[in-house]
């Protein structure tokens, strides 16, 4: 029998979604270039409605009875190996030690470094296509490096119940030739230019939702040499961008936030009842959309581990 704080949240998670909906029907109508007087009167109605509804939930969670006592909490021991976020991507492991704080969030990677095609080197003083044992090796280094800097530490998380307890998270890249979650192929290309950088996540659609499989050595992303330097990526956004960085953000499970007109309506329902705020698609200069940025919005599928792993369903943002 569901519990009264998962029924609060199913209720939440399905005025999300209508909210989505509604921001649908709203681009529907731009289609034609202008919405009337009427029709946005209508969909302030509605937005004013759901955003009400939001705000009662909010206190229906607030006034709800503790979830667990301190003691209880720092005993307890809390892991779990290939954790897929409710996004339906991404895999990592994750950990938390309830006494420091540490939540780890684990990337376990095979390096995979593929030659580059010689004609695209004619004439380049200097570069080679065939990968040098060197510059492997600190492609690597820096690699590990990036991530881990960039995409660890940026924001932390608090339970209501449980004072004076601040959650950190410290993303971790291991390197594996077996049980890894991502296989990382690194194109060789000539300096300066850049090629199309994707993750590949094997798994099933059931019922028009996609769920990665949490099975190792299945998941790929595509990388070329050139993903951990800036690139400008030709929009109007100043801030430039490193694609590996973007990459990593799919790799737990982060959609992309430029206008592709694909975004997932459980990624933006984990935004939603994290923030409070509507996701929305456009050249920013966020890390998931054309920026380098890393907001709050982007450590949701982390908040979304450490509810999964400690089971308790009240942590949220620290302000």
């Amino acid at each position: 029998m569901a519990t009264k704080l998962e029924k609060i949240l199913n209720l939440e998670t399905n005025v999300i979604a209508m909210e989505q909906e509604l921001v649908k029907y709203h681009d529907m109508f731009l289609a034609d270039g202008v919405i009337d007087d009427y029709e946005q009167e209508q969909l302030d109605t509605m937005f004013a409605t759901i955003n009400n509804v939001v705000e009662e939930i909010f206190q229906l969670k607030a006034a709800l009875p503790p979830e667990i006592d301190k003691a209880t909490f720092l005993a307890g021991k809390y892991k779990e190996t290939n954790y897929s976020p409710p996004t339906g991507t991404g895999l990592f492991d994750v950990s938390l030690n309830p006494k420091s704080g540490r939540l780890e969030v684990l990337v376990k990677v095979n390096f995979t470094f593929e030659d580059g095609d010689a004609v695209d080197f004619n004439d380049l003083k200097g570069q080679s296509a065939i990968w040098s044992d060197a510059e492997i090796k600190k492609w690597k280094a820096s690699y590990i490096a990036l991530m881990e800097g960039r995409w660890g530490g940026k924001y932390h998380f608090h339970h209501p119940d449980l004072k004076n307890v601040t959650v950190y998270v410290d993303v971790e890249i291991d390197e594996k030739t077996s049980g890894w979650h991502y296989d990382l192929k690194i194109n060789k290309i000539p300096k300066g230019e850049m090629e199309q950088s994707s993750v590949t996540h094997l798994g099933k659609r059931t019922g028009g939702v996609f769920k990665a499989s949490k099975k190792t050595d299945k998941h790929s992303v595509d990388l070329d040499s050139e993903d951990l330097t800036f690139i400008d990526k030709g929009t109007d956004v100043k801030d430039k961008q490193k694609g590996a960085v973007h990459e990593f953000g799919h790799m737990v499970g982060l959609g992309d936030e430029y206008d592709d007109r694909k975004a997932g309506i459980k990624h933006a329902a984990m935004v939603r009842n994290a923030l409070g705020t509507v996701l929305t698609e456009g050249n920013f200069d966020d890390v998931m959309s054309v920026g380098n940025t890393i907001e709050k919005q982007h450590y949701v599928t982390f908040l979304a581990a450490l509810k999964k792993v400690t089971g308790l369903n009240k942590w949220q943002f620290k302000k």
